[in-house]
């Protein structure tokens, strides 16, 4: 998160960043941008969108974004697995199902704290954090389920010492800040118009209004006959740069939130895909193209395609090799393929703390044995 402590250098780069790309920020009292607080009167549930929409609900319902929160009580990953176990030195972890509940038990030695897990971050396709309340304040737990093994190891970012005590080897506390960002991003009306977590109002999962605002003017109004743009925010005339960093980035990571963090996040930022994908030297042709933005590739109504070859054609929508090619290709052919761009120019890397392979979305010619570009 950008704070306004963050050092004049850093403010500096991204204002350049800014300046060469050619953004230009919407004015957000104009528009909508997800994680963005509400009235949660003005919200209307996903279920009013499919009067209209209904095939676009239906289809969302299976994406990792819909999935994105869960409570504990309707988390898959801890329903089918009933017991799960870790150990750090003498600290040991587990998770046991009981009765629809999670409880989450950190011992040490004859001591140890009990408490019922909250909720599941992440729909566990690569990897499920748990959030849960401590004494007033909210905690991401010490360690994460990771599909891959099947098992729980410290969640990506912990510690890997042991800790100084029971209560710290919990997890990391979150600052009401923490909160915000976490909750605002992986669900729907989670935030209220003074920036305070709205538990009893949230709906898990990011669903339509989202990223789409708040909805009950719009279903009011177009019950009414009136016109179906009123009262509600479409991300379909943003620009590019716009939409992947502005709209996008707000929960993904964008450049400047990136640029603001130490060593920017390490390794790891291969999994902010906005910031990743503007390094592409081919980001900077034209700030306002959406042929290089998030949804030239991503539906965000429908699952993740992960087949190689269906983004091919998304590669040369620019990347033209002859003359019957796409109209409106503007950059070099590739000389060695047609076929599976992205497993090239966008490998996977792989990140041993998350037991999982990210697509690096620097668009780029990967180098044999190159040192990873951060």
């Amino acid at each position: 998160m950008v704070t306004p402590r963050r050092s004049l250098a850093l403010l500096a780069c991204s204002e350049v960043f800014l300046l060469c790309s050619g953004a230009q920020v919407p004015d957000p009292a104009q528009s909508w941008k997800p994680a963005q607080p509400a009235p949660s009167a003005a919200f209307a549930g996903s279920s009013a969108c499919s009067t209209c929409h209904a095939r676009f609900v239906a289809s969302h319902q299976v994406t990792g974004m819909a999935k994105a929160l869960r409570s504990a009580e309707n988390c898959q990953v801890l329903a089918s697995h009933p017991t799960l176990a870790f150990r750090n030195g003498e600290y040991s972890y587990q998770i046991v199902r009981q009765s629809g509940r999670s409880l989450y038990t950190v011992s040490y030695r004859d001591e140890s704290i009990s408490v019922p897990l909250s909720y599941c971050v992440g729909h566990g396709e690569t990897g499920q954090t748990y959030l849960f309340q401590y004494r007033d304040a909210f905690y991401e737990s010490r360690v994460s389920f990771y599909p891959a093994d099947e098992r729980l190891d410290f969640t990506s970012g912990a510690p890997r010492t042991e800790p100084e005590s029971l209560e710290a080897a919990l997890g990391q506390k979150l600052t009401a800040e923490d909160a915000r960002k976490c909750f605002s991003c992986h669900a729907t009306n989670a935030v209220s118009e003074t920036q305070q977590v709205q538990l009893e109002n949230l709906t898990p999962g990011i669903g339509c209004e989202a990223c789409h605002g708040p909805g009950t003017e719009h279903v009011v109004a177009t019950r009414g006959g009136q016109s179906p743009k009123i009262g509600i925010f479409s991300p379909t005339n943003l620009a590019g740069d716009e939409l992947s960093q502005w709209f996008c980035g707000s929960c993904h990571r964008s450049f400047e939130e990136v640029m603001a963090m130490p060593d920017r996040g390490g390794k790891g930022n291969v999994r902010f895909q906005p910031y990743r994908l503007a390094k592409s030297s081919c980001y900077y042709g034209d700030p306002k193209d959406r042929r290089i933005s998030c949804i030239a590739c991503h539906n965000p109504h429908e699952a993740v395609v992960r087949g190689p070859a269906f983004y091919d054609a998304k590669c040369l929508a620019c990347h033209a090799s002859s003359a019957a090619s796409l109209a409106g290709a503007t950059a070099k052919p590739c000389r060695t393929s047609t076929t599976k761009c992205s497993g090239c120019h966008m490998p996977k890397i792989d990140l041993r703390e998350a037991h999982a392979s990210f697509t690096d979305h620097f668009i780029r010619i990967v180098r044999p044995d190159g040192a990873h570009p951060q």
